[in-house]
């Protein structure tokens, strides 16, 4: 049921799954991807795309026998692996992957159950091969929530071979599902241990945040030592991943709240930000004065918005829970 419930998160919070058209017209939105250089419509096309390989229900998407099933997915190779605009690629890139996230069947993280789903993967791991680093960066985010061996398998290669920080650090920040999916099938986790602790160790802010998501969700609660070393550090983008982090280890104690509370104080806004969330996913009203006061006292009204976003959506929750 946990992991049932991850799962629905994935896809209700961390990627927006695209609206699916209910007129298919494989030919006409193909054509967009080969002569279109409008982003937008590019990417509406892709949307449009995945109506001949699903229905869908509120939750579940099932298999549709579609005969433009064959012709979208090819469009969406050819456009995904050699189009000419690299924003929509990575877009519909990640539209791909929501195919294989809803392909496993939650309980059994079995075979995937939707046809073209493990055809879709293959795209995106066609990515890893492509010369622009933001591509391949994006093919690692497209493969966050899979809970793939193979996925988990790519996202190490690159984390340990990739000569771009960018692509190490998003390997490092999407491999949760299919590292968890590879540990558990070879009940082996050195490979991983070995490779996020040389990113600890880069030279690059972003690497080091990427890696503490990474041995953040290795090694949940027992991450927080670390965490917390990382959360002090001089570096604001360090000590952003290593608040982020916590949300991966997807457990808590009380002692966790107040260390978060604590960096409340923190000099940056963005991890004073990140800081407010991570206190509202678990639910610690106890941390609701201080973040009220930043609702009065922060420097920029933008801040001082969101606080008072945070503590009014912490209230109503409490409210809800108390009933």
């Amino acid at each position: 049921m946990i992991l049932r419930a991850l799962i629905i998160a994935t896809l209700c919070f961390a990627i927006a799954i695209p609206a699916i058209a209910a007129t298919e017209n494989v030919a006409a939105d193909a054509a967009i991807l080969k002569h279109t250089s409008n982003t937008q419509q590019l990417i509406d096309a892709c949307s449009r795309l995945l109506s001949p390989l699903f229905v869908t229900t509120p939750i579940i998407y099932t298999a549709h026998s579609s005969p433009n099933g064959e012709a979208a997915l090819a469009a969406m190779k050819t456009f995904v692996l050699y189009g000419h605009n690299t924003l929509a690629r990575i877009r519909c890139a990640r539209y791909l992957g929501n195919t294989s996230i809803l392909s496993y069947e939650p309980a059994k993280l079995s075979k995937s159950y939707i046809p073209y789903a493990d055809r879709a993967n293959a795209i995106i791991l066609a990515l890893f091969d492509d010369r622009d680093p933001a591509l391949r960066a994006g093919a690692a985010k497209a493969l966050w929530g899979i809970p793939s061996v193979e996925d988990g398998h790519a996202l190490l290669r690159q984390a340990n071979t990739d000569p771009a920080p960018a692509v190490v650090a998003a390997s490092f920040n999407n491999m949760f599902w299919g590292m968890k999916a590879d540990i558990s099938a070879s009940h082996d986790e050195q490979a991983y241990d070995s490779a996020i602790s040389r990113g600890l160790h880069s030279k690059d802010q972003d690497v080091i945040a990427g890696a503490l998501t990474a041995y953040a969700g290795l090694h949940s609660i027992n991450a927080d030592k670390t965490l917390r070393v990382y959360a002090l550090d001089k570096r604001p983008a360090v000590r952003l991943g290593a608040i982020a982090a916590y949300d991966t280890m997807m457990a808590y104690n009380e002692s966790i709240t107040d260390f978060l509370e604590s960096r409340l104080s923190d000099p940056n806004s963005d991890v004073r930000d990140r800081v407010m969330l991570e206190l509202m996913r678990m639910s610690d009203t106890h941390a609701l004065p201080a973040i009220e006061q930043l609702a009065r006292t922060a420097p920029t009204a933008a801040e001082r918005a969101s606080a008072a976003a945070y503590a009014k959506t912490m209230k109503k929750d409490a409210a809800a829970n108390s009933h």
